[in-house]
């Protein structure tokens, strides 16, 4: 719910941003298209510019537990506030809407009830209405209402040029686009501010039309004055006669504005910029450690095939394979005796430097356990690649047959080093003769690698040819 509210008010931000440049740097300007698009845009990246993150990544080193003390606390003095302020925020914003909203449609539902009523006739593209209502001359989309009976001929030719403009321009879309912009930020007080400068822009961009079309701009000016009396009006309609007629015969009489003042509209980058890496900016923290590796090599890869091995097993071996060190492994011609157990099998390999090989055994009885291995140089290429079977090769009695487990045969050095480093696994430091070849890969966690320095810091002497710590998952 907070996140709504934070969201509302950077949108109310933007709004803010685009209204203050606007009235320091603009709307003295008669670039009125211009600033059409311009406040158009604001309210558009109110929407949108509140929901763009930027991510900031930072380091932070990894604290000690030890520099932490628990404080006793008085549990006691903690209260649980019994009143939620953001309900009751919701509530408030939520009424406005729904009263806003009911504003709307009532002013929807008797604009069509005038255009309704009125009479009816087309020119080219629009619909013209005469009304028999007391009203102010306005356009909606395709239709220019007005009541001939209270405009002299020669005024409504002007008055309706006028809303001809406002209609070919579809300036009622920008006033509903203002409206729903009013209602989403009702108690924003800059909203409504800047609804007025969007409202009184399309006025100067219909006044320019007309009057661009006019030998005697005087004439025009003089309907305005004689036509700007009391009558009813629909807020979400363009009505040719407002509050605004002095400002209107002001920017009627303006001289243009220079083309190299354009610039201006550029004033809101830098302010947007500073809102993105302000409030749009999101810190993700990334804990490190000094000296610390955590890339292990594998510099050698067993996979032992056995009378038990299953089919899926088996394929698994041969993705692993692959994976790892780029080497096609197949397996055919399985087949297997009434227990399940393998009689007869063929494998074959093929690496990516052009080696190639096949084993082939097919027996009454089960196959003897054979072993796929590839054995990498202190290159880290391929140095020796090929089968061998379990009872006949000296190299096979550390590998460990389990199933699913492809940590087994991998050998983990630090700097090169033919010493055994000390083994931690899970905070406990492990004995001499531990073989980390017996761990599943599939229960670890996370493998940190300490050398040097920072080995001998953590450890002491027991760290000298290097420290590897081991954390298995919890499940």
């Amino acid at each position: 719910m907070d996140l709504f509210f934070i969201y509302l008010a950077k949108s109310c931000l933007i709004v803010g941003l685009f209204w203050g440049c606007f009235m320091l740097f603009l709307r003295r300007e008669t670039f009125f298209n211009s600033h059409r698009l311009f406040l158009g845009l604001g309210i558009l990246l109110a929407i949108v510019f509140p929901l763009v993150k930027l991510k900031k990544t930072i380091l932070i080193a990894t604290p000690d537990p030890s520099a932490f003390a628990l404080t006793a606390m008085d549990v006691s003095a903690i209260t649980t506030p019994s009143f939620n302020w953001w309900a009751l925020a919701l509530w408030v914003y939520g009424i406005g809407v729904t009263l806003l909203l009911l504003r709307l449609a009532i002013q929807l539902l008797s604009l069509r009830r005038v255009i309704q009523q009125g009479e009816h006739r087309k020119e080219g593209g629009f619909t013209l209405v005469h009304s028999k209502a007391k009203t102010a001359p306005f356009s909606f989309f395709n239709y220019i209402v007005f009541n001939p009976e209270l405009h002299t001929a020669a005024d409504l030719d002007a008055i309706i040029a006028h809303e001809k403009i406002h209609s070919k321009q579809l300036h009622s879309i920008d006033v509903l686009w203002l409206h729903a912009a009013c209602i989403f930020q009702w108690m924003n007080p800059l909203i409504w501010s800047y609804k007025k400068a969007v409202i009184q822009n399309l006025e100067y961009i219909a006044d320019d039309g007309v009057v661009s079309n006019l030998s005697c701009k005087k004439e025009y000016q003089y309907i305005l004055v004689r036509e700007n009396i009391a009558q009813n009006s629909f807020a979400i309609t363009n009505p040719f006669f407002n509050s605004l007629i002095k400002k209107r015969i002001v920017m009627i009489n303006k001289t243009k504005s220079n083309k190299h003042y354009a610039w201006k509209y550029a004033s809101i980058l830098p302010l947007l910029t500073i809102f993105l890496l302000t409030l749009n900016t999101e810190v993700v923290a990334q804990t490190k450690t000094s000296e610390v590796e955590t890339n292990i090599t594998i510099t050698k890869v067993t996979i032992e095939i056995n009378k038990d091995t299953s089919d899926e097993q088996l394929k698994r071996d041969a993705a692993f394979v692959k994976k790892q060190k780029g080497i096609d492994l197949k397996f055919k011609g399985i087949k297997r005796n009434s227990k399940g157990e393998i009689t007869a099998i063929s494998s074959s390999y093929k690496s990516t430097s052009g080696n190639s090989g096949n084993y082939k055994v097919s027996k009454t009885e089960p196959i003897t356990a054979f072993v796929f291995s590839v054995a990498l140089d202190k290159n880290g290429k391929g140095d020796r690649i090929g089968y061998y079977t379990k009872n006949t090769d000296e190299e096979t009695t550390d590998i460990d047959a389990s199933e699913n487990t492809y940590l087994k045969g991998a050998t983990i050095n630090i700097d090169g080093s033919k010493e055994k480093p000390l083994y931690i696994v899970d905070g406990k430091e492990q004995r001499a003769d531990f073989d980390v070849l017996t761990l599943d890969v599939n229960f670890i966690e996370s493998i940190n690698v300490f050398k040097g320095e920072s080995a001998k810091k953590r450890y002491g002497n027991k760290g000298k040819n290097g420290v590897i710590e081991i954390t298995t998952k919890k499940e």
